[in-house]
């Protein structure tokens, strides 16, 4: 009886069953189902921190409204803001910073995983009662942005605007 399994394992049939397990062993630890499991769990994650607060249609006028100052002090006190928003939430270091334009670096082309964060440009354009309008503008490189750009400006425009 020994001497029949030693026989058989040492027949190459015995060795091509032991070469299709390891095969699969190994791709299975180091192949396409790690990978393939890497990318949907990437994706179970990606989808659930993507998930914003569903928009009103007012909430979407209102993220593209420009904003309002009357007064040199209430300007001042808005363009700080603005500039504290910017730092805190812009995915990109500020690359333009004035007493009328913060611009942040943006996504260097599609591709990249730099093409999902949200960059910046604001603009304070005075006017002639002594106040001025800010603008803002957000948005990325890719197809889907983290935060949402429309979401960041309706946030933006309240953190602003908050007295």
């Amino acid at each position: 009886m020994a001497e029949l399994r030693y026989a058989w394992k040492n027949s190459a049939s015995y060795h091509n069953e032991a070469r299709k397990r390891y095969d699969v062993g190994f791709e299975y630890l180091h192949g396409r189902s790690t990978v393939k499991s890497a990318v949907g769990l990437y994706c179970v994650v990606l989808a659930g921190c993507s998930t914003a607060p569903p928009m009103t249609q007012t909430e979407k006028i209102e993220a593209h409204l420009p904003i309002s100052c009357t007064s040199k002090a209430q300007c001042d006190v808005m363009w700080q803001r603005a500039q504290v928003f910017v730092a805190d939430h812009a995915g990109f270091k500020i690359q333009t910073l004035s007493d009328s334009i913060i611009s942040t670096f943006g996504p260097t082309g599609s591709g990249t995983s730099l093409a999902t964060n949200v960059a910046w440009s604001v603009t304070k354009l005075p006017t002639a009662s002594g106040g001025a309008v800010l603008n803002a503008r957000a948005g990325c490189g890719g197809a889907a942005c983290f935060p949402d750009p429309e979401y960041s400006l309706l946030q933006f425009r309240r953190f602003v605007m908050t007295p």
